[in-house]
């Protein structure tokens, strides 16, 4: 929220996108790397694990954007996770536009708050209205992208569990 009350909705979404993409690969690749055989170690006497393990590189870049959309999980972790797993690192890469709803939704926020807090320079006559009215629009539509995302997320929950 912070980026978006600074540099607005798409400046503060891109800065964080690009932040968030960086630690991503480089929690990712801690745990591809040095922590992977010790991992392996702990994980083969879990015959659940290593069957989710399984599902994971099967499916990685469907798991990875489900797990993206949803807020539930801690991003850090499962970044370090992945890189535990088998998933391919192009699905990796490409899960993280997962992140860009709620990315592009926390900015506009954000942005929101700016504008609100100017909202008295609207009142008063000394800022443009229009400017308000159009970030306004934005947010809301990020909101229904948001809303229509999480929808979608569920109904490919529910079918995955369905195939179980």
């Amino acid at each position: 929220m912070l980026s978006g009350f600074i540099y607005g909705t798409w400046l503060g979404s891109s800065v964080v996108f690009v932040g968030a993409f960086i630690g991503a690969h480089l929690t990712f690749y801690l745990g591809r790397t040095f922590l992977k055989e010790w991992a392996r170690k702990k994980v083969s006497n879990f015959p659940k694990v290593q069957i989710m393990e399984k599902a994971v590189k099967r499916e990685g870049l469907k798991v990875i954007l489900l797990t993206r959309f949803s807020p539930l999980f801690p991003f850090g972790l499962l970044n370090f996770t992945f890189g535990l797993s088998e998933v391919k690192v192009r699905d990796f890469t490409l899960g993280m536009i997962g992140i860009l709803p709620g990315t592009i939704l926390y900015c506009s926020l954000g942005s929101l708050a700016l504008k609100v807090s100017n909202f008295g320079e609207v009142l008063s006559g000394r800022s443009d209205a229009s400017s308000f009215i159009s970030s306004l629009i934005s947010i809301l539509s990020t909101i229904l992208v948001v809303i229509l995302v999480l929808r979608s997320t569920r109904k490919l929950n529910q079918d995955s569990q369905s195939l179980d």
